[in-house]
């Protein structure tokens, strides 16, 4: 396997992972520990744009993360749908998918995240950036 293909492979294996981790860490099922493993899938200099247009950084990402265990009810789940590979070298990995949270006003959003290689990251490849947009044409 090239190591292009290897991180394509790995970029979509994280976005399926992260986003688990994010619904269980929300409704509580993980433990505390959780989080600092799930925190080197994400890189210092990391950056979100969110929906409404505000920007989040790793370590706001992390305080808000930490400050929202458990908040959300035991029957809250994030589904992924259409991933897909936006742009594949070997230096990064662009990747596309709709983020699906049933039960939520709205109830998704379409995201790019941009991952470059790093052996310290759950799945060996780590979050750079990702830009989301509400998905005001879906039907959910």
């Amino acid at each position: 396997m090239d190591v292009a293909a290897g991180l394509a492979e790995k970029a979509l294996r994280e976005v399926k992972d992260r986003h688990l981790f994010f619904a269980d860490w929300l409704t509580g099922r993980l433990a505390e520990t959780a989080l600092a493993d799930s925190m080197r899938g994400f890189l210092p200099n990391f950056r979100r744009i969110a929906p409404d247009g505000s920007e989040m950084d790793r370590a706001t990402l992390e305080t808000w993360l930490a400050a929202h265990r458990g908040t959300m009810p035991k029957s809250f789940t994030i589904e992924i749908a259409d991933l897909r590979i936006v742009l594949d070298t070997s230096a990064c990995i662009a990747v596309g998918y709709r983020e699906i949270q049933p039960g939520q006003t709205p109830p998704s959003h379409i995201s790019t995240a941009l991952f470059v290689p790093e052996e310290v990251a759950p799945n060996g490849v780590a979050w750079l950036h990702v830009q989301e947009t509400w998905d005001t044409q879906s039907g959910d």
